[in-house]
């Protein structure tokens, strides 16, 4: 699929709250979502630049509990996979 926009973090993360929303999440998973996508952006922002071993490293970094490690996880795979299928990103790196 040719990209047909090379989307901004601050242009997903509205688009990506709004198609959870949509989904029928619940306004905390939309809040919790949100909020992790957030503090990875702002180490890394540039969103077309993200790789997969720029996650691994991030996770493997963190003193989060194994159970939120993989909400996370969870999280960057929906959110990269939603920004791959609609086309604002060329690969899905998680």
């Amino acid at each position: 699929m040719p990209i047909l926009h090379r989307m901004r973090w601050g242009e997903a993360l509205p688009l990506y709250r709004v198609w959870l929303e949509a989904a029928n999440r619940s306004p905390n998973t939309v809040r919790l979502y949100s909020s992790y996508l957030n503090r990875f952006a702002v180490l890394h922002p540039i969103l077309a630049d993200v790789t997969e071993s720029d996650l691994l490293t991030y996770l493997a970094h963190t003193a989060w509990s194994g159970k939120t490690k993989n909400c996370v996880r969870s999280t960057f795979r929906m959110f990269f996979g939603w920004c791959f299928d609609q086309g604002h990103l060329p690969n899905n790196p998680a």
